[in-house]
């Protein structure tokens, strides 16, 4: 491995760069003698597309192929219904997870060759007349929703009885995942994630819409940095059939994963304190609680309100104030502090009216603070005689064939070169993998 800026790499050892195989000593002094060498940058744009192509295929894990190999293990793995073995419009493969509303499939529309998702819903939620009928307007209304930071929702289809949706498959992890993975975010990118989320959900309370389930794990950062909320309309989906009595026939492991009849709609940790005492008067401010919530986790670590049992975080969040989040992060600006307890407020009133306020609220927190000029040196000579004063040199102008990109998770400052872009590259720092965007695109409005 080059050990001095004038033992350039050679191919081998470049390629190897761009496909993530160099780790610890061999990875950080490789990265070093990129960013001060022009020769090594021009060397890097030669390698031809296909390297770099399979480069960017391999830094996260893509969609699997779909063979009757992989819908055979599906079936296996989360009991998929034999309905859906030989489905004639869509192609199931592997699981993507579980949760409260049922199960996630990824699959392929034969007719169209796209990658979709497909989550059949818990046989519970839609077990009678009424509750089939408002998942149909439910999932109708959330079909009209259109915008980068709700993921869309394709079609509910019917295959014997069990009921699907088909919504737009994220090749990304949720904020809960990630968090749970490498810790708290850098406020930077905490903000930046939350007013994305925020930008959705005004499109959808302009459509008359209310989420009702914001939560980390609710919200998709994909590959290229952008928030996706998941879910919307299936909370009150979930609530309203609820509030039937069960079937004779549920058994426990139906119910697995789900709050039980009767309880009201959400996450308790997220919970908005008026969702507790009347669900269906929840508006917007619910989810603009919600979302502070989030935000307060994204930040911290943790959610406001922790405790062993559901009832004890409902009654922290109807009765208790959360913690000040810069008491929990002390390097927490003070505004930001306040913007999230306005979030946090108990009474839905005290909050923001609307997403788009917080859209604008949080503004000034997506974007990296102005650099401070430079302190005057203290000088202990006496200066040169005029004729001895040298020009100052010229500023070095930026290299166009560079840029600066920005490590979430230990906020280095790495320059890769332009044809690193968009690709999932490793920390010469932490090793932590992050998607290599300029830095002034991965904190942008």
């Amino acid at each position: 491995m080059a050990n001095a800026v004038d033992d350039h790499p050679n191919r081998d050892q470049l390629v190897a760069f761009l496909w993530g195989h160099l780790s610890g000593a061999d990875l950080a002094s490789l990265s070093r003698h990129i960013e001060s060498c022009e020769t090594c940058c021009l060397a890097l744009r030669d390698i031809p597309d296909d390297a770099f192509a399979a480069r960017l295929r391999d830094a996260s894990p893509s969609p699997t192929e779909i063979t009757a190999e992989t819908t055979q293990a599906a079936a296996r793995d989360q009991k998929l219904p034999a309905e859906l073995l030989n489905h004639p419009r869509y192609k199931i493969g592997r699981s993507l997870g579980a949760g409260g509303m049922g199960v996630v499939y990824q699959a392929e529309h034969r007719l169209m060759d796209r990658t979709v998702a497909l989550k059949i819903v818990h046989r519970d939620l839609i077990r009678n007349p009424r509750a089939l009928e408002r998942f149909r307007l439910e999932f109708k209304a959330a079909a009209r929703l259109s915008h980068p930071n709700i993921v869309t929702a394709f079609d509910a289809e019917q295959a014997g009885d069990v009921h699907f949706l088909v919504m737009e498959f994220v090749d990304g992890m949720s904020l809960a995942n990630i968090v749970g993975k490498k810790g708290p975010l850098d406020v930077i990118y905490a903000c930046n994630f939350v007013r994305q989320a925020a930008k959705g959900l005004q499109h959808a309370f302009e459509a008359g819409m209310v989420h009702r389930d914001i939560k980390p794990h609710n919200l998709m950062l994909t590959r290229k940095g952008q928030i996706k909320i998941l879910d919307f309309g299936l909370a009150r989906l979930a609530s309203e059939s609820r509030a039937e009595p069960a079937s004779a026939s549920a058994t426990g492991s139906d119910l697995a994963g789900l709050t039980r009849l009767g309880d009201v709609m959400g996450t308790p940790e997220y919970m908005a304190p008026e969702q507790i005492s009347d669900p269906h008067k929840a508006d917007i401010r619910a989810d603009i609680y919600s979302l502070g919530c989030t935000l307060f986790y994204l930040i911290t670590g943790e959610p406001p309100f922790k405790d062993e049992s559901p009832m004890g975080l409902l009654f922290s969040q109807r009765h208790k104030q959360p913690p000040t989040l810069s008491d929990v992060r002390p390097d927490t600006a003070r505004e930001l502090s306040t913007l999230v307890a306005k979030m946090l407020a108990k009474e839905p009133a005290q909050r923001f009216a609307t997403p788009a306020e917080i859209v604008k609220a949080l503004a000034p927190f997506v974007k990296p603070p102005p650099a401070l000029p430079p302190k005057a040196a203290v000088v202990s000579e006496p200066p040169p005689a005029r004729s001895e004063v040298l020009p100052s040199p010229a500023p070095p102008r930026p290299d166009p064939n560079l840029f600066q990109a920005r490590c979430p998770f230990c906020a280095a400052g790495v320059r890769l070169p332009q044809k690193a872009l968009g690709a999932s590259i490793p920390c010469p720092h932490c090793s932590s993998y992050f998607t290599a965007v300029p830095m002034d695109d991965a904190c942008r409005s």
